[in-house]
């Protein structure tokens, strides 16, 4: 009798799983943006060097991190699907997203880092809200 209601709960379950709506979802649509970078110092003329991509709300990591830049700014010919005057940005000194190495930053304001080149590892991109 035992054997038998288990086999039959066990049999119920699988057959609800696999009827699951969970099972026929498509992967979640990721949103993206790109940022670019000036490796030139400060008082030098910019040279603007990426674009990196970086997914919305995702901490990422600059490739080759660290790297050295003056500013940063969102891309403003990133085709993402995004309204960008809604995004905000904000790089870190480290890849875990700890210590701050920007203010925020939008398309209409990059990310003034120094005069100097200044270390940045990673950067968070953000929805804000409109106004």
């Amino acid at each position: 009798m035992f054997s038998l209601t288990a086999t039959t709960l066990l049999t119920t379950l699988l057959t609800l799983a696999s009827a699951s709506p969970l099972a026929s979802l498509t992967p979640r649509q990721t949103y993206q943006l790109a940022v670019d970078y000036n490796s030139a110092p400060g008082m030098s003329p910019a040279e603007w060097s990426g674009p990196v991509l970086v997914p919305i709300a995702m901490l990422t990591t600059f490739p080759g991190a660290p790297i050295s830049a003056s500013a940063l700014r969102i891309d403003n010919e990133t085709d993402s699907g995004l309204v960008l005057k809604d995004i905000e940005c904000r790089a870190y000194r480290d890849t875990a997203g700890v210590e701050t190495g920007s203010a925020p930053f939008t398309l209409a304001q990059e990310a003034l880092l120094s005069t100097n080149l200044a270390s940045v590892s990673s950067v968070l991109c953000y929805v804000t809200e409109s106004d």
